[in-house]
């Protein structure tokens, strides 16, 4: 269909009159879809069976306080104090089933409660959400990677230290180690440690003499302080090697090759080329701590109480869980158990999901007594959200 330019192009030069009006507005309209999957799991109910113990009771409660920061952190805010910009908003308020929202000073006091039998029922929720998903799927064999990720901080925070950093030479941070499932893509347990620790324990070094190929041994092989052998893999592959320096264009560049060295230590039975495949499908954690750290803000430290720290992540945690077990709860794997141990689905990113639907102006009404989101006619966002609400519904 042709169009005139005269029906594309519009002279607006008049600034538009602001007016601040209370009205039921919302930013976030595309938050509905994930109401119903709180519900699902009583996601209110069980954060505060995590602090059933405590004593003391405040007005808001600290199991609401954990809920309103994992929303912060769906609706892709960083800092505590950007609550302020939000709590007007009627579907957050509706989604965390509260009248009004706390100030940022109430939720600093909360956190500041928090204690270590509170952070392990946290922890066991967080848990028992994954675990829960797993059993469903029932695969042949889990597979869990282990990593450690940094989580720098200017502040003197608590439980900080200054450890190893390339980047930030210096900086305290924390470094603590995160448990992944391969095939869901998210995280099962964090242990949270200080930034003076490191993954390995040092191991001697093995090399042998090969041709110019890719080549391989294997060996069973036992350090002093272990108990027993382990089965070895050294694996070293002749590659091209880049060229860093400054390249004269003029000049032919030969191609250099080197050669590259990788040691495995696995207790499988399997050939060395799938140990090696599985072995390489490992890097997909650093992609999930990429998403925690941009999408989710774990790599933010609002505070300078450990326990209040260790909260954070663990919302963090819990919001980057939560989504992709919308993703899962709606959508079936699109592929199987791959040498590399792949994710079982191709997962939609919080920030894309953010912008595609979250991130969406909405209007609470109710015409006839009948509560009712309005949104613009927008048709991709009205096939993607209901799509979702359909499905949480079955």
């Amino acid at each position: 269909m042709k169009i005139s330019k005269s029906a594309v192009h519009w002279k607006a030069r008049a600034l538009p009159e602001i007016r601040f009006e209370d009205q039921q507005l919302t930013s976030f309209a595309g938050l509905v879809v994930f109401q119903p999957l709180f519900e699902r799991l009583a996601l209110k109910k069980q954060l505060a069976g995590c602090f059933a113990h405590l004593k003391v009771s405040p007005i808001f409660g600290h199991g609401a306080i954990v809920m309103l920061l994992i929303v912060h952190l769906l609706i892709g805010y960083r800092r505590l104090s950007d609550l302020r910009f939000y709590e007007d908003d009627p579907l957050v308020k509706r989604v965390l089933g509260l009248k009004r929202l706390p100030d940022v000073a109430t939720v600093s006091r909360t956190l500041e409660g928090v204690d270590r039998q509170a952070l392990r029922a946290q922890r066991e929720l967080s848990r028992s959400i994954v675990l829960e998903r797993l059993k469903r799927l029932a695969p042949a064999r889990v597979t869990l990677d282990f990593d450690g990720s940094v989580l720098g901080t200017t502040r003197f925070a608590e439980g900080t230290a200054v450890g190893y950093n390339r980047k930030k030479k210096g900086q305290r941070s924390y470094y603590p180690l995160f448990c992944t499932v391969a095939q869901t893509g998210q995280v099962l347990d964090v242990w949270h440690r200080p930034g003076n620790v490191h993954d390995s324990n040092g191991a001697r070094r093995f090399w042998h003499r090969a041709d110019r190929t890719t080549r391989f041994f294997a060996c069973r092989w036992k350090p002093k302080c272990w108990d027993r052998e382990r089965r070895f893999l050294f694996i070293r592959t002749r590659e091209p090697r880049q060229r860093k320096e400054p390249v004269q264009l003029r000049l032919f560049a030969p191609c250099e090759y080197g050669f590259q060295f990788k040691m495995i230590l696995t207790n499988m039975s399997l050939s060395a080329r799938k140990v090696l495949a599985l072995h390489n499908g490992r890097g997909a954690q650093e992609g999930i701590f990429a998403e925690l750290k941009s999408q989710t803000q774990m790599d933010y430290v609002p505070c300078k109480r450990l326990a209040a720290n260790q909260t954070w992540l663990l919302a963090a945690i819990m919001a980057h869980n939560l989504n992709r077990k919308l993703q899962m709860s709606v959508e079936e794997p699109t592929r199987s158990t791959t040498e590399q141990r792949m994710p079982w689905w191709t997962f939609v990113r919080l920030g894309t999901r953010r912008m595609n639907l979250i991130q969406r102006a909405g209007r609470l009404t109710r015409p006839n007594g009948c509560l009712t989101l309005t949104m613009s006619a927008n048709p991709a966002v009205q096939s993607e959200l209901l799509h979702y609400l359909k499905a949480l519904a079955a």
